[in-house]
């Protein structure tokens, strides 16, 4: 609007970007991560040369400090909650090794509890409380099971219509999405299936066919950022169609991502070398005032 009195218009700006922020202090990638974009946690994963490590970071939304060790080295995981109510479910301990183990934080330490039903390298949402692990790999097979927790006790829900591994996942226990992954006996798939609670339907597929990305959000407005092969591409999901977005500023994949459509977070990953990297995704119209001259 316009102010004639000061000679000043102010009007909505739209920003939409990915900028930098506080780099992990250990690099690493497939990483398990919960929370939002400024208190996130992340936990296990793989550092250079190949190693798998049990350790957590937490993020204040500027910087990351170290977090209680996970009671196991494994790396992807299936992942939900917050930062001080986490749930990690599942992962790969040693070369053709997974398991089914599951463990809660509370904002200092991991507690073990009830294994789930299927062991894997499986991927997650949902809170603590209310958990959804879906698809996944033994290496072989690859995996179209669901299974949903209630903070103590895992049954199973709906299969996925497509098993799918190296798939990101984003939402809620009663409202999901699965997004892309590796499927057999193809490399790579851009399909996506949303859950309601009970069982899995085929949207809209993403764009672009990649895998080993990095999600946010809802099914009504998500975001999907990274993968392999390389790349920084992002799509962002209305609820009915996905669109291209800003790019991130660091190309990688098996990254880590949380947070909402509007405020992402993503956070390590590969391009080539392991990455500590952590970029912060803003969508937002801010008032800018323009003064006539």
């Amino acid at each position: 609007w316009y102010n004639s009195t000061s000679g000043t218009n102010k009007a909505l700006v739209h920003i939409k970007a990915w900028s930098s922020s506080g780099a992990l202090g250990t690099a690493r990638n497939a990483l398990g991560s919960a929370g939002t974009q400024t208190t996130a946690i992340v936990f296990g994963g793989q550092t250079s040369p190949p190693t798998r490590v049990n350790s957590t970071e937490e993020y204040s939304g500027a910087s990351w400090a170290t977090g209680g060790n996970l009671g196991e080295t494994k790396s992807g995981v299936a992942s939900a909650g917050t930062q001080t109510a986490t749930l990690c479910s599942s992962g790969q301990t040693a070369p053709g090794t997974f398991t089914a183990n599951v463990e809660e934080y509370n904002g200092s330490s991991w507690s073990e509890q009830n294994n789930l039903s299927t062991p894997g390298s499986r991927r997650g949402c949902g809170t603590q409380t209310a958990g959804l692990v879906f698809g996944g790999t033994q290496a072989p097979p690859v995996l179209d099971a669901t299974e949903e927790y209630d903070g103590t006790n895992w049954t199973n829900g709906g299969d996925m219509n497509v098993a799918r591994n190296q798939h990101t996942g984003t939402g809620t226990q009663t409202a999901a999405l699965a997004i892309s992954g590796g499927t057999s006996p193809s490399d790579g798939t851009g399909a996506v299936e949303q859950y309601n609670g009970s069982t899995w339907t085929a949207i809209s597929a993403i764009s672009t066919s990649r895998y080993d990305m990095g999600s946010s959000g809802t099914t009504s407005d998500a975001l999907a950022f990274g993968g392999y092969p390389s790349t920084a591409a992002t799509e962002r999901y209305n609820g009915t169609s996905w669109v291209t977005a800003p790019a991130l500023g660091t190309a990688r994949y098996t990254l880590a991502g949380n947070g909402t459509g509007t405020s992402a977070l993503a956070s390590g990953g590969r391009a080539g070398p392991r990455q500590a990297v952590t970029e912060e995704y803003t969508f937002a119209f801010p008032l800018k005032t323009i003064t006539d001259s």
